[in-house]
């Protein structure tokens, strides 16, 4: 019985830690959100776990964005490319 009770007391503080860090998660997305420099932007954030794939925090993650970052990369890239490193504009 002791183990049993242990073991209950354990479990119960491990996902008491797990939810109070999924919430710490939530409220700093929430937090970069709703900061005055992004009062016009498009968001879309979606924080997973690796093995077994749970949400651990999100905001708007269904929304379909354009990864602008990204192509960027790949402009610069190829500008690079066929204007060689030494270009200046």
């Amino acid at each position: 019985m002791k183990i049993l009770i242990a073991l209950t007391f354990f479990l119960t503080t491990c996902h008491q830690l797990l939810m109070s860090q999924v919430e710490k998660w939530q409220a700093e997305v929430d937090k970069f959100v709703t900061h005055k420099d992004f009062s016009s932007a498009s968001i879309g954030i979606s924080i997973s776990e690796i093995r077994t794939g749970r949400t651990i925090a999100s905001h708007d993650a269904e929304r379909s964005l354009i990864p602008a970052s990204t192509l960027k990369i790949l402009s610069s890239y190829a500008a690079l490319h066929a204007a060689g490193k030494d270009y200046r504009y």
